[in-house]
C-alpha cells in the first residue's frame, strides 16, 4: 500500500504541483488534490450554470458565475505554480461562501441556489479542518439565517417562505454535524496514524543510525591499519633528514625519499644496496663507521662529517633495531645536513667578532670624548690669552707673530679636539640654514682647501653644483669639515694626474634602502664627492668609518679620524652616506635631509668697538678657574660687568640676592648640578632670566632641554672673543621672555 501510495502521490504531485517546491505531506496532498477537483468542477459546473443563467436572461446571476470561475481558475493557477495551498484553500473557501450567500439570498433560478449550502460544510471542513472549517461554516450559516429571519418578518422580501425555513435550518445543521463528525474522527485515526507513523519511523531511523554505526566501526577498523601505514610512509618521506632501515650486513631495506634525492639514486635501487657503497660511495664501511660500535653497545652511536661526495656537513645517528628478545636484527642510519648550523656558527663567530669591535669603538669615544672635555678646558687658555694679549700689544710689537702663532696653533689644537669630540658624539652642534652650494664654495674658497691643492698640484678641483638645491640646517663647520676630509682622502688617493668633482643634486627617495646607512625615505639635498683615484679594496670598505683605520702615512696625511668625523657628523644630522668605489675611483654621496626655511643671515665680521656692551651686568657660572678667568676678561674687555661662581649652587644662591641681565652658563660642573638643573631652578626666581650655553662636551639632550627652557643660545668652548661678544650681543638683544 505504501508503495501504491507514493506512486500516486509522485503522479498527483506532477499533475497539481508542476511549479511547487519540495516535498508535500500526504494530508497536505490530499487537500490539495480536493482543492484542485473541487476548483476544476466548480469551474466546469460555474461555467455551465451561467451559461443557462444568461439562456434565461438572469444575466446578473450569469456575471457572478462567470466572475467566480475566474477567480477559482486564478486560485487554481496560483496554486500550481506555488504549491502555497493555504493561500489557496482560504482564499477558495472566502470566495465560496460569499458565493453561496450571494445565491442564497437572490434565490438562483426558480429560488434553487439554496441548495449550494449543503455543500459547503464537506468541503469546508475537509479543506481547513475541523477548527477553522466550523469558522467558516458559522461564517456563511449565521448571515444566512439572519437574511431567512428578515425574509419571513418583512412584507416586502419574499424569497423563502415559513415551510422552507423549518426544512432547511436543521437539514443545514445534520449536514454540518455528520461532515463536522466525519472530519473529527478523520482528523483524530490521521493523528493516531501519524504517530504511529513517527514511531516506526523513529524506530527504523534509530536501527539505521546503529547499523552505520556499525558499518563505519567496521570500516575504521579496516582502514586504520591502513592510514597508520600511509602516516608512516609519509613521516617518514617528509623528515628532511636522510633516512635509511638497514639489516646486520648493512644493507639498506628501505630508504626515504630524501636520501633518494641528496644521493640521486632511486628508491628501488637504493633498497638491497649497502649503506656505505650509497652514501660514500666506497666498495668497504669507512674506518669512522658507527654501526659496529652499534652492534657491540646495543646503543645509538652519533658521529660528524664533512661528505666530499655531498659537499655537506653531515651528522650521523645510528640506532640498533631489537626483536623480542633483544637479539640486533638492524639499525636506523639518520643524516642531517648541519651545513647551514656550521654556516651559522660562522656567522655567530662573526657577529661577536663585530660587537666587540663596536665595544672597542664605544670604549675609545669614551676615552675621546673625556680626553677632548679635559683638552678644551686647557686649549681655552692657548686661544684666549693670546687674542687678549693681541688687544693689549701695539700692533708694531714684535711679539705680536709670536703670539698670532700662539693662538693659531691652539686653534688647529681645537680642530683635532672637534674631531675627537665628534667621533665621541657627544658635541653639542650650533646650527643654521644654509645651502650645501654655499658651503663649497666658501671650502674652495678655503686656505684648508688651497693647502691640500698645493700639496697635489696635478689634481685638478672641479664642480657640478645643482642651482636648484633646497636649503638644509647644519652646523657648517662640521659639513666644510666632512668635505675637507673627504677631498683631501680623494686627491691622496689619486698618485698621478687626476680629478676630483664636487656635486650637489636634489635626491627624492621613494623607497627606503640600506647601504652603509639606512637611508629612509623622504627629500634629500645629496653632497657627492667623486674621485678618478685608485679606489678602495672591497676588504677595506667595511673598515673605513672605524677610528683609526687609516693607510695614510703617520705625521703627513693627518690623525685617521677623517672618515670616522664624516660618518659621525652624518649621523648627528639625521643623513645617510652610501660609498661606490672601483679602480676608476671612489664616490661619497652624503644625504642631508632638506629644510625648506629661508636661509640663515649670517652675521658680519665687526671690529671691536661695534661688539661692545654697555656696561651689562653678567653672571659667569663655570667649576673651572681658569674658565671663569677667560670669560671674566674678555667680557670686561667687551664692555660688560662680570661676577663669577664656581658651581651651580653658588649661582643659585647668588640670584637669590641679585640680579643680572645674561648668565653665561657651563653645561658640565662637576661636582653638584649641571648646567640645565642650574637653569631651572633660576627661572623659577627669574623666569625672563636670559642665558647662553658654553660647552665643549655634554650630552646634546641635556643642551636641547636647556634651550626648551629658554637658554637658547650657545657658544663651544674655546671661543674667540668675537664668538662671545656676537652670542652674547644677540641673547641680550632678545625680547624678554
Amino acid at each position: 500500500m505504501g508503495i501504491f501510495f507514493k506512486k500516486i502521490e509522485k503522479i498527483a504531485t506532477k499533475a497539481f504541483l508542476s511549479g511547487a517546491h519540495g516535498e508535500q505531506s500526504r494530508e497536505k496532498l490530499r487537500k490539495i488534490i480536493l482543492l484542485n477537483s473541487i476548483s476544476t468542477l466548480g469551474i466546469a459546473a460555474l461555467i455551465a450554470l451561467g451559461l443557462v443563467a444568461v439562456c434565461q436572461e438572469a444575466y446578473w446571476l450569469g456575471a457572478i458565475d462567470f466572475i467566480v470561475a475566474l477567480v477559482l481558475a486564478g486560485l487554481l493557477t496560483h496554486l500550481r505554480i506555488t504549491g502555497n495551498y493555504t493561500f489557496s484553500g482560504y482564499t477558495g473557501i472566502s470566495v465560496l461562501g460569499i458565493f453561496y450567500l450571494y445565491l442564497f439570498i437572490s434565490g438562483g433560478v426558480n429560488t434553487t441556489a439554496f441548495m449550494w449550502h449543503f455543500t459547503f460544510p464537506l468541503v469546508a471542513l475537509f479543506l481547513l479542518g475541523v477548527r477553522h472549517g466550523t469558522m467558516a461554516i458559522m461564517a456563511l450559516f449565521l448571515p444566512s439565517l439572519l437574511f431567512l429571519g428578515i425574509n419571513l418578518l418583512s412584507t416586502n422580501i419574499n424569497v423563502y417562505n415559513q415551510d422552507f425555513a423549518f426544512r432547511f435550518i436543521p437539514s443545514f445543521l445534520i449536514v454540518f454535524l455528520f461532515s463536522y463528525l466525519a472530519e473529527k474522527s478523520r482528523e483524530k485515526a490521521q493523528q493516531e496514524i501519524r504517530l504511529i507513523n513517527n514511531e516506526l519511523e523513529e524506530r527504523i531511523e534509530t536501527r539505521t543510525n546503529e547499523l552505520r554505526r556499525e558499518i563505519e566501526e567496521k570500516q575504521q577498523a579496516q582502514s586504520a591499519i591502513l592510514r597508520a601505514k600511509q602516516e608512516w610512509e609519509r613521516t617518514f618521506n617528509s623528515v628532511p633528514d636522510l633516512i635509511a632501515v638497514i639489516n646486520q650486513n648493512q644493507q639498506i631495506i628501505r630508504a626515504n625519499k630524501a636520501m633518494s634525492a641528496a644521493l640521486n639514486i632511486p628508491l628501488d635501487q637504493l633498497t638491497g644496496m649497502f649503506c656505505y657503497q650509497a652514501m660514500h660511495g666506497t666498495d668497504s664501511a669507512p674506518d669512522f663507521c658507527p654501526l659496529k660500535q652499534v652492534q657491540e653497545d646495543m646503543e645509538p652511536q652519533s658521529i660528524e662529517i664533512y661528505e666530499q661526495r655531498l659537499q655537506k656537513h653531515l651528522s650521523i645517528t645510528v640506532s640498533p633495531l631489537l626483536d623480542d628478545n633483544g637479539v640486533f636484527y638492524g639499525a636506523v642510519h639518520v643524516a642531517r645536513d648541519v651545513t647551514e648550523k656550521k654556516r651559522a656558527e660562522g656567522k655567530r663567530v662573526a657577529i661577536e667578532a663585530k660587537l666587540q669591535k663596536a665595544e672597542k669603538m664605544h670604549a675609545i669615544g669614551l676615552m675621546a670624548g673625556g680626553v677632548a672635555h679635559d683638552l678644551n678646558n686647557i686649549l681655552s687658555g692657548l686661544v684666549s690669552y693670546p687674542e687678549l694679549l693681541l688687544l693689549r700689544l701695539p700692533k708694531d710689537s714684535d711679539l705680536c707673530e709670536d703670539v698670532q702663532a700662539m693662538k693659531d696653533a691652539g686653534k688647529r689644537a681645537a680642530e683635532v679636539v672637534t674631531d675627537l669630540l665628534t667621533v665621541a658624539r657627544g658635541a653639542a652642534v650650533s646650527r643654521s640654514i644654509t645651502n650645501l652650494n654655499i658651503l663649497a664654495r666658501e671650502y674652495l674658497n678655503s686656505p684648508e682647501h688651497k693647502k691640500i691643492s698645493s700639496r697635489h698640484p696635478s689634481v685638478s678641483c672641479l664642480t657640478q653644483l645643482d642651482r636648484e638645491l633646497c636649503n638644509i640646517s647644519c652646523s657648517s663647520i662640521h659639513v666644510k669639515k666632512c668635505l675637507m676630509n673627504l677631498v683631501n682622502n680623494a686627491a691622496e688617493s689619486i698618485e698621478d694626474k687626476g680629478s676630483i668633482t664636487i656635486s650637489t643634486c636634489h635626491s627624492i627617495v621613494e623607497k627606503p634602502f640600506t647601504q652603509i646607512f639606512y637611508v629612509e625615505k623622504g627629500e634629500y639635498a645629496v653632497l657627492s664627492i667623486t674621485d678618478t683615484g685608485s679606489g678602495i679594496a672591497k676588504k677595506d670598505l667595511e673598515h673605513i668609518f672605524e677610528p683609526f683605520y687609516t693607510k695614510k702615512i703617520m705625521g703627513i696625511s693627518g690623525t685617521g679620524l677623517g672618515l670616522t668625523v664624516v660618518w659621525n657628523t652624518m649621523q648627528d644630522h639625521d643623513g645617510a652616506i652610501t660609498v661606490e668605489s672601483s679602480d676608476m675611483g671612489t664616490t661619497f654621496h652624503l644625504y642631508f635631509p632638506v629644510c625648506h626655511d629661508e636661509l640663515s643671515v649670517l652675521p658680519e665680521i665687526n671690529e671691536l668697538k661695534n661688539i661692545q656692551g654697555h656696561g651689562e651686568r653678567i653672571l659667569v657660572v663655570d667649576d673651572e678657574p681658569l674658565q671663569r678667568d677667560i670669560a671674566g676678561k674678555k667680557l670686561t674687555v667687551l664692555g660688560y660687568k662680570v661676577h663669577a661662581e664656581s658651581s651651580g649652587e653658588e649661582a643659585i644662591k647668588f640670584l637669590k640676592k641679585h640680579s643680572v641681565d645674561l648668565v653665561l652658563l657651563d653645561m658640565i660642573m662637576d661636582p653638584g648640578i649641571n648646567g640645565r638643573q642650574t637653569y631651572e631652578e633660576i627661572i623659577k626666581m627669574h623666569p625672563s632670566q636670559k642665558a647662553v650655553i658654553v660647552t665643549g662636551f655634554s650630552e646634546n639632550e641635556e643642551v636641547i632641554k636647556a634651550q626648551q627652557l629658554g637658554a637658547e643660545g650657545f657658544i663651544k668652548k674655546p671661543y674667540t672673543l668675537e664668538e662671545l661678544a656676537l652670542a652674547v650681543q644677540a641673547e641680550l638683544k632678545k625680547n624678554k621672555r
